[in-house]
């Protein structure tokens, strides 16, 4: 009876602890959502996406070109220039301030509206986006919501995550889909 009762007691201590690691979880995740939202939003990093995507190729044989540029991409360094093109643009330095001063983001990329990597913090695992599901997901979601992805290992950020995914809708351009989907990917590891 005693070694029962005390299972039992200590059963519902533990999951009280657990109930109150996932709510502090909740609201740190809810927390850097909002921040990584509001960062956006004031910086107008959607028309910033936009220009540089702008500058891309367009018109027939964009996804021939983009297959082969992902093909090529595990191989190439990151002074190589097409990998420079995405860690070295102005969109790719405010992801890179913005990291600093948010420091639980490992990894923070965008892409265009077709999928390919404008910028990003680091080199990712490959250049073309529009086949991974969060992306897919997120392409279609509305102004002001995020896709998130629950715990996994992310490769490219050598971290355990969880994938936090937004649409990114240009201002200047409404009525229009989006301009392309930022990605961050939030260590969790500080949480618990």
């Amino acid at each position: 009876f005693g070694e029962r009762t005390s299972q039992n007691s200590q059963g519902a201590i533990c999951q009280a602890t657990a109930s109150q690691l996932a709510l502090s979880i909740t609201y740190s995740l809810r927390r850097e959502i909002e921040s990584i939202h509001a960062w956006v939003d004031f910086t107008g990093l959607a028309s910033q996406v936009r220009a540089v995507a702008d500058r891309l190729p367009s018109g027939e044989g964009v996804q021939e070109s983009t297959d082969a540029l992902d093909a090529r991409w595990p191989g190439l360094a990151a002074d190589a220039p097409e990998v420079a093109a995405c860690l070295q643009n102005d969109p790719a330095r405010q992801l890179r301030d913005f990291q600093k001063r948010n420091p639980s983001f490992s990894e923070i990329l965008l892409t265009d509206r077709l999928g390919r990597l404008v910028a990003a913090t680091n080199k990712t695992s490959d250049y073309w986006q529009g086949d991974e599901h969060w992306w897919q997901e997120a392409s279609q979601s509305k102004t002001g919501t995020a896709y998130i992805e629950g715990l996994t290992f992310d490769e490219s950020a050598r971290a355990h995550a969880i994938e936090i995914s937004l649409p990114l809708f240009d201002p200047l351009d409404p009525g229009s889909g989006p301009a392309g989907v930022l990605k961050g990917v939030l260590n969790i590891m500080p949480f618990f």
